[in-house]
């Protein structure tokens, strides 16, 4: 678990950071304000350059059916 001080600097690495905002700009907006920006600026870029290797080496979800959970559960013994 983050602490508020911590999340507080992400927030403030966002938005000065990736935005280019000032600090002044980054304080006086709203937290849901700067993820919808940064997100905005990250769809930007792949829309731009394509999906990163990272992206594609994100796993891919299966569903939770009933097979999937066993198999899962299996892994454990």
């Amino acid at each position: 678990m983050i602490t508020h001080a911590e999340h507080h600097r992400w927030l403030l690495g966002i938005g000065m950071g990736w935005l280019g905002w000032t600090e002044q700009q980054t304080l006086q907006t709203t937290m849901a304000s700067i993820i919808a920006a940064y997100k905005g600026r990250v769809d930007m870029f792949r829309a731009l350059f394509g999906p990163s290797n990272r992206d594609a080496q994100q796993p891919r979800w299966k569903p939770a059916t009933a097979a999937n959970v066993k198999a899962i559960l299996g892994r454990f013994g």
